[in-house]
């Protein structure tokens, strides 16, 4: 398993907000440096990083899907015959990078917390292992709030900035998936290839969807 690690050390400007609810055991909310809150984080990245290599949605609909299916039709030219093997694989490979990611957090800082409002005010590193691909990921600098929701129990974690990171991580997921794709189907293809017509690539507009 490789040994690496690839990092956005930069502080994160608010591009982008996230949103995640989870029960929590009390009326205040977990701390800034609760695991409850890392893996809530965990899915705010994950959800959008891997909604790019879904088969079904439509090709090259964002940078992100632009760059699986540039990357899944870079690597080989794929047979019509191909087809099946490939979407068992993806989702195998899938479930297995999805499956083998945990998150934590280091360096918290707080902010203070408002009680009035119930809300943490939050920044810390962030830290994704992938067992699937080897590759630790990290966001420093990661400015988010930890707050009580009008519902008894559950709190919200809101997160700013993380397009990014989410891209590094998809980008990552990308790669491992589509290696894992090419070693299930180890044979060059014949003749009955795919045009590369039939598939958009990076930057062209979709005209057809991943699925038959």
């Amino acid at each position: 398993m490789k040994n690496a690690a690839l990092r956005l050390a930069t502080t994160l400007a608010p591009l982008a907000l996230a949103t995640a609810l989870l029960s929590a055991c009390a009326g205040k909310p977990p701390g800034c440096d609760d695991a409850a809150v890392a893996t809530t984080i965990q899915g705010l990245v994950m959800d959008p990083a891997l909604d790019a290599l879904d088969l079904v949605k439509p090709f090259a609909r964002d940078a992100r899907s632009s760059y699986f299916v540039g990357k899944l039709y870079a690597k080989r030219n794929w047979r019509e015959t191909d087809r099946p093997q490939i979407k068992a694989l993806h989702q195998e490979a899938l479930a297995r990078y999805r499956d083998g990611i945990s998150a934590s957090l280091s360096g918290v800082t707080t902010d203070g917390y408002d009680s009035k409002a119930r809300r943490h005010q939050c920044k810390a590193t962030l830290r994704l292992q992938s067992k699937a691909s080897g590759q630790t990921l990290e966001a420093r600098g990661v400015v988010f709030t930890v707050q009580g929701t009008a519902k008894s129990g559950e709190f919200q974690v809101e997160a700013a900035g993380l397009d990014g990171f989410v891209t590094l991580v998809s980008k990552d997921a990308t790669d491992y998936v589509i290696d894992a794709i090419a070693k299930g189907i180890p044979r060059e293809p014949e003749s009955g290839a795919l045009p590369p017509t039939q598939v958009p690539g990076p930057g062209r507009p979709a005209e057809e969807e991943h699925g038959d």
